[in-house]
């Protein structure tokens, strides 16, 4: 199942990139909103959810909302300094570091692949796929410098997906909604915190973030919600977490398949026409990884 909830996953961010398009917010005031609308509306479900049994778990979340801060920071510097496409094309090499960082928190998983090396090399293919079909997607010529800078950040963002998976680890599978949903808002609620400190301390407007002409463009931070809700349930069912960052990619299709509807209509895309054979790169990937990684 977890091949399906990762495909679930990767439209609602499809349709979260499609929305904020068009969204004129600061980066920091955008992080805010990324982390507290979710937290917000969450939060006045919690007499329904019921507590997971693990203090280790709400721990994990903590810690992932300041990594996640951490990450949004880092990546919208970079935005910054070399575009959203040369850092949307180095984003992939995170793939491999998680397909490997996996190993050290459950080492007796490489005893498995060894015992099946045909099957490893098709998944190890099939992971290489889905990068190269990214990196074709975003036509962006490679930068040194801008892998440089990313680096620690590529690293941190793979442990994040680590974590991610460890946390939906401890939660018992009766308990899979409310482990999400718990994920979720605290993770949203710590990195909004740690996005309004920066933004203080910036000389940020505490007014700005409630301002009329930016709470307008909250709302486009809902698919969010959807998207983290199914990526965690593939999180609990994948046997190693690379697998659901590689299918979440899919989301590229999606777009693609957005941008051919609108320019039937007659309407200009607002996003990059993928060619068709990174497209097809991508959905064999894709669909080979979730067949041999079953």
């Amino acid at each position: 199942m977890w091949g399906f909830y990762a495909v679930a996953s990767s439209f609602f961010v499809a349709t979260y990139y499609i929305l904020n398009q068009n969204a004129k917010l600061k980066p920091l005031v955008f992080m805010i909103y990324r982390g507290f609308v979710p937290a917000v509306l969450l939060f006045f479900l919690l007499p329904f959810a019921k507590a997971i049994p693990s203090g280790t778990f709400y721990g994990i979340c903590i810690l992932q909302g300041l990594i996640i801060a951490y990450i949004d920071y880092v990546y919208f510097k970079a935005f910054r300094m070399w575009g959203a496409e040369v850092v949307s094309s180095i984003q992939p090499f995170n793939i491999g570091m998680i397909f490997f960082l996996w190993f050290v928190i459950r080492p007796e998983s490489i005893l498995v692949y060894l015992s099946d090396l045909p099957r490893l090399f098709c998944i190890l293919a099939c992971l290489c796929g889905v990068a190269v079909a990214v990196m074709l997607y975003n036509r962006a010529e490679f930068s040194r410098k801008a892998l440089h800078f990313l680096l620690p950040c590529l690293i941190v963002s793979s442990l994040c997906d680590i974590l991610n998976k460890y946390a939906m680890s401890l939660v018992p599978q009766s308990h899979l909604l409310y482990g999400s949903y718990f994920y979720i808002m605290i993770t949203g609620a710590v990195s909004g915190c740690a996005a309004l400190i920066v933004y203080l301390l910036k000389g940020g407007r505490g007014k700005e973030v409630f301002e009329a002409r930016n709470l307008r463009y909250s709302w486009i931070i809902l698919p969010l919600i959807g998207s983290m809700l199914f990526k965690n349930f593939a999180m609990f069912s994948a046997f190693n977490p690379s697998y659901v960052g590689a299918v979440s990619y899919v989301y590229i299709i999606w777009i693609m398949l957005y941008n051919t509807s609108l320019s039937r209509f007659g309407k200009k895309a607002g996003y990059l026409r993928i060619n068709r054979r990174a497209a097809m790169l991508l959905a064999l990937s894709a669909t080979g990884l979730i067949l041999f990684a079953r």
